[in-house]
C-alpha cells in the first residue's frame, strides 16, 4: 500500500467513525425523546386508574354505613382501596426518579425519602413535582399504608379510615394537577429543541428549558466520559484475558472486536468480544471460564468465538475489525 493509499484509508476511517458516533447521537436522542414521553403517557394513564380506586373507596364507606351488619367488611376494602392509592402514587414517583435524577432511595427510610424528593426541584434536572402541600397532604396516605400491612382488619379504625376517606379526593385532584403539570413538562422538553413555523413550539432558546437542556447535554458528555474510561479499562482486561489464553490453553491468536473498540458503543453492561484461533474445541468451556473469573475480567463479561463456531459474517467483522492483543 502505497502512502498515498495509506492516507486515504485513515481519512475513510475517520470519516466512518465520525458517521457512526453521529448515528448513536441521534438513536440516543430519539430513544430520549421518547422515554419521556413513555413515561408521560405512563403518568397519565396511572392518574386515570388512581380516579377509579378513588370513586372505589368513597363508594366502599358509603355502604358501610348503608349496611351496618357488614361494616368491617366495607371499611377493611376502604383501607385496601387507601392502601393502593398510594402505593400507585409511589409506583409513579419510582419510576419519575429513575428516569430523571436516576437514583431512588435505598435505606430504611426510602419510602418517606422518596416522598420528599418529588417535592423538590432538582438543578438541571427537573422542576418539583408535588407541590409541598400536596406532598403534606400524602404523607399522612403514606403512614396510613404502613398501617394497613401491619394490622389486622378487625382492629382497623373505622372513624380514622372515613376522615381518609373523606380528604381523599381533594387530595387526589391535588396530586393529579401536580403530576399532569409534570407530564406536560415532560413533554415540551422532550420538544424543547425542535422549531416549528411561528415560533410556537418550545425551543432551545426558551429560557424556562434552557437549564434542562445544559443539564441533559451535561450528563451525557459525562456519560461518554465514563464509558471512554470504561472502554481503556475493557481493553486492559482483554489483554489480561489473551495472555492467560495463549499460556494456558495454547490459543495461537487473540483479538478485540465488538463495541469494547468503540466507546461510543460501549455501555455500562456490555460485554468484550474475543476471537480466539488455535484453541481446542473440548477446552472452549474451561477457557470461557478461566477468563471470566474475577481477577481477570474484573465486572465486565468476556465472550469467546472461535472460527469453527461463529456465523461467516461475524468472523468476516473479526478479520475487519479486530485488534491483535
Amino acid at each position: 500500500m502505497t502512502a498515498t493509499e495509506a492516507a486515504y484509508l485513515r481519512t475513510a476511517r475517520r470519516r466512518a467513525r465520525a458517521e457512526r458516533q453521529a448515528l448513536t447521537e441521534r438513536r440516543q436522542r430519539a430513544w430520549d425523546v421518547a422515554h419521556k414521553g413513555v413515561l408521560a403517557d405512563r403518568i397519565e394513564y396511572e392518574l386515570a386508574l388512581l380516579g377509579e380506586v378513588v370513586q372505589k373507596c368513597e363508594q366502599a364507606v358509603t355502604r358501610a354505613t348503608q349496611y351496618p351488619a357488614d361494616q368491617e367488611f366495607y371499611i377493611a376494602a376502604a383501607a385496601l382501596h387507601l392502601h393502593n392509592f398510594y402505593s400507585g402514587l409511589e409506583r409513579l414517583f419510582k419510576m419519575i426518579a429513575t428516569e430523571m435524577e436516576q437514583r431512588v432511595p435505598s435505606d430504611r427510610a426510602w419510602r418517606r425519602e422518596l416522598l420528599t424528593q418529588m417535592a423538590f426541584p432538582v438543578t438541571e434536572v427537573r422542576p418539583a413535582v408535588l407541590d409541598r402541600e400536596t406532598a403534606r397532604l400524602l404523607d399522612e396516605y403514606l403512614r396510613f399504608r404502613h398501617v394497613v400491612r401491619r394490622v389486622y382488619a378487625l382492629h382497623l379504625d373505622a372513624e380514622r379510615v372515613g376522615v381518609l376517606v373523606t380528604r381523599l379526593r381533594p387530595t387526589y385532584e391535588r396530586a393529579r394537577g401536580d403530576l399532569e403539570r409534570f407530564a406536560r413538562f415532560l413533554r415540551r422538553l422532550a420538544r424543547a429543541d425542535e422549531e416549528t413555523p411561528g415560533g410556537r413550539e418550545m425551543t432551545t432558546r426558551t429560557e424556562e428549558f434552557a437549564p434542562y437542556i445544559a443539564g441533559l447535554v451535561a450528563r451525557e458528555r459525562a456519560r461518554r466520559r465514563r464509558m471512554r474510561r470504561r472502554a481503556a479499562q475493557a481493553v486492559e482486561a482483554a489483554r489480561a484475558a489473551a495472555r492467560l489464553l495463549r499460556r494456558r490453553f495454547g490459543a495461537t491468536r487473540v483479538r478485540l472486536f465488538g463495541s469494547a473498540l468503540y466507546p461510543e458503543r460501549f455501555y455500562e453492561h456490555s460485554d468484550v468480544d474475543l476471537a480466539v484461533e488455535g484453541l481446542d474445541p473440548k477446552d472452549y468451556l474451561r477457557a470461557w471460564v478461566a477468563v471470566n473469573e474475577p481477577d481477570i475480567c474484573g465486572d465486565f463479561e468476556f465472550d469467546l468465538v472461535t472460527p469453527d463456531m461463529c456465523r461467516p459474517t461475524i468472523w468476516e467483522s473479526v478479520e475487519r475489525e479486530g485488534v491483535d492483543l
